[in-house]
Parts: C-alpha cells; sequence; structure tokens
C-alpha cells in the first residue's frame, strides 16, 4: 500500500534547467511503500540526464541533500528506479511526515547552491 507524505516543487534557476525551458520546477512527492520511503522525483524538465542511474546537472545536488538528509535519520538507500521521466529514491524505514517540510529546504537550498557555484565558475 501505497501512502504520501507529502510533495513539494524545487524550483529550477535558468543555468540549471534542462533542454525543456518551459519547465521552471521539479516536482517531488514523498511516499511510504512497503515499510521504506519513496522519493519520487519528476525529470520531465531534464529527462536527458536520466541516461544511468548517476545522476547529472540539477539531479546532482538533488541526490547529495537528500543522502545527507536520509544518512541523518539513520535511514540507507535502498534502491534508484528510472521509469520513463521518473526518478525513484528508495530508503529504508518510515519516515515522518513532520520531516518533509525540512527536506524541502533542504534539497532547495542544495539546488540555489548548485546554482550559484556554476554560476561563479
Amino acid at each position: 500500500m501505497t501512502e504520501q507524505l507529502g510533495s513539494f516543487d524545487v524550483p529550477l534557476p535558468d543555468s540549471l534547467a534542462g533542454i525543456n525551458k518551459s519547465a521552471d520546477s521539479m516536482p517531488i512527492e514523498v511516499l511510504l511503500e512497503d515499510g521504506n520511503t519513496v522519493v519520487s522525483i519528476d525529470c520531465s524538465c531534464c529527462s536527458e540526464l536520466l541516461s544511468s542511474r548517476l545522476p547529472g546537472g540539477v539531479l546532482i545536488p538533488i541526490a547529495s541533500a537528500l543522502k545527507t538528509f536520509f544518512e541523518r535519520s539513520g535511514m540507507r538507500n535502498l534502491d534508484v528506479e528510472v521509469r520513463g521521466n521518473i526518478m525513484r529514491r528508495i530508503y529504508e524505514g518510515e519516515m515522518e511526515a513532520s520531516m518533509v517540510e525540512t527536506m524541502a529546504s533542504r534539497v532547495k537550498h542544495s539546488v540555489k547552491e548548485f546554482a550559484r557555484k556554476r554560476n561563479n565558475t
């Protein structure tokens, strides 16, 4: 059974948007499935970055922020699945719904910092 804990949109600076320049944000959904936490990332704005399990472009700071967030919560990454334009990152254990806002803040900050550093080089 799947339960939605929350969702949020990550604003994409112009320098990080993919080929689809019409998208200005990346939707992220947080779910509970089979006793685990699933972070579902809609990568329609940058599907060209999904050619492998390793993230590229704007997915780098998102994956990094999620890794840090879940490690600090004592949860490890079990799997990464890519189906079409959706990347699903599965973490061991159940996250509390009250933590979604903190996760969203950290992911958004990570993307903003990544864009700032990229623009300064």
